[in-house]
């Protein structure tokens, strides 16, 4: 149960879970790490996937799966997500009002396997993360005199 937000931190399960303020139906794409046409989503705008349901061991049959989180309970957040999910159908999006603050967000919840990627960043997050490093780095320095 763990939180990523590095660029390129994958999540993949038999369900997950996501929320942006905004998706978009890109239609079948083949995905870059199985080669397997699927359903391509991308959320822009405070984007957020988590792994409802544990997917089996013949979903991670292709090498990049396996560095995959797959762990029940975690979860990606991003400004913006991709989304490739095993269908061939759109899927159903609900609106909800008021969950991020002032705004919506619209709320995806397939029921088939999914892989979930970052493309890009929160960037008051990294710019935090840059910060809490300088600052450790500049406290390890000082340590050492």
């Amino acid at each position: 149960m763990t939180k990523f937000v590095e660029f390129g931190d994958t999540i993949h399960g038999a369900h997950v879970d996501s929320r942006s303020r905004k998706f978009e139906w890109k239609g079948l794409k083949p995905n870059p790490y199985t080669n397997e046409m699927m359903t391509l989503y991308e959320g822009d705008r405070n984007s957020f996937a988590e792994v409802i349901k544990e997917c089996s061991e013949e979903n991670k049959v292709c090498e990049e799966a396996k560095s995959f989180h797959s762990e029940l309970g975690d979860c990606i957040e991003a400004d913006a997500i991709s989304l490739y999910i095993r269908t061939k159908r759109k899927i159903k999006q609900t609106v909800k009002e008021g969950v991020s603050g002032r705004h919506g967000s619209i709320f995806l919840c397939p029921r088939d396997y999914t892989i979930s990627t970052i493309k890009t960043p929160l960037p008051n997050l990294v710019k935090a993360l840059e910060e809490k490093r300088l600052f450790i780095n500049r406290n390890n320095s000082k340590e050492e005199k």
